[in-house]
């Protein structure tokens, strides 16, 4: 139990980083391309660590399985989740993006009630709740400051956060009877395939020789470690663990991608940055149900 939470932990502060980085190469690159690279990198890797591993025909066997499942997961994972939330990045702050686009955990609570007829126990409730209030705390004033841009930008992020949620409780389920790092490799592919083609026809696929090699770096970065590493961790894990305690670890996500908007991207520390970041931590901790 202890190295799944391991996994979970070192996944949310790396992924973290997305946020800020993202923004940073949105600088010269649009979001297609970002999704795109960051997907193909990511089942690139994933590939080759199969292979080094000597599981490399695990990926055929999933896909000649579960074909409809993995572009079920592909969908809504690389497609969706990543697509709506780096578009959402391109219209919003770092830190307003990373915290909206991570409020996934109290939607899977609103799932458990509205599907299942029950909530998570009391405690795990509350800390979803703060969790959420320390996000609104951090986000609505800026939110609201941006205008209509940022009303659509506010959409895409919480989109992409949902995509999320259903995918942790998706994946979760498909994980008691795969690999989780053919599942990721097969799933990132999938999503890759419509952002190519978006790339081809709009002329965007050529246009990375054009980028600068700081934002390539960038790029690699987002897609090998950023994402392959973390996603092989957060899927790890969720063979171990709950839905609803991995999701709640989502919150350290906006923290660090927070912090480092303040240290490398100049957004301001105002007394809502410092109460919302302390009401994240206390909700994940509350937030996590115990072992059955």
């Amino acid at each position: 139990m202890r190295g799944a939470y391991a996994s979970v932990t070192t996944a949310t502060v790396v992924w973290g980083t997305i946020h800020p980085v993202g923004k940073l190469i949105l600088r010269d690159a649009t979001p297609v391309q970002l999704v795109l690279a960051r997907a193909s990198l990511t089942g690139l890797a994933l590939v080759l660590a199969l292979a080094l591993a000597g599981r490399l025909h695990l990926i055929g066997a999933e896909l000649r399985n579960r074909p409809i499942r993995i572009l079920g997961l592909g969908l809504l994972s690389f497609f969706l989740s990543s697509g709506l939330s780096m578009t959402g990045l391109s219209y919003l702050p770092a830190s307003v993006n990373s915290l909206l686009a991570n409020t996934s955990p109290l939607m899977l609570a609103a799932a458990l009630l509205l599907f299942q007829r029950r909530l998570p126990p009391g405690r795990v409730v509350v800390g979803l709740l703060l969790g959420f209030a320390g996000i609104t705390l951090l986000t609505i004033r800026d939110a609201a400051d941006l205008g209509a841009v940022g009303v659509l930008g506010v959409l895409l992020s919480l989109g992409g956060s949902l995509a999320w949620a259903l995918y942790t409780w998706w994946s979760r389920q498909e994980l008691q009877r795969g690999d989780p790092l053919a599942i990721t490799a097969c799933a990132a592919f999938v999503g890759a395939v419509p952002f190519a083609g978006i790339a081809a026809v709009t002329g965007q696929l050529g246009g990375y020789g054009d980028l600068p090699s700081t934002t390539l770096l960038l790029l690699l970065y987002a897609g090998v470690v950023g994402t392959a590493l973390t996603y092989s961790l957060w899927m790890s894990a969720l063979r171990r663990l709950s839905a609803t305690n991995v999701s709640a670890f989502q919150y350290v996500i906006p923290l660090t991608a927070v912090t480092l908007s303040v240290l490398f991207l100049g957004e301001s520390v105002t007394p809502a940055l410092v109460l919302g970041g302390a009401a994240i931590l206390v909700g994940v901790g509350l937030a996590q149900e115990r072992p059955r």
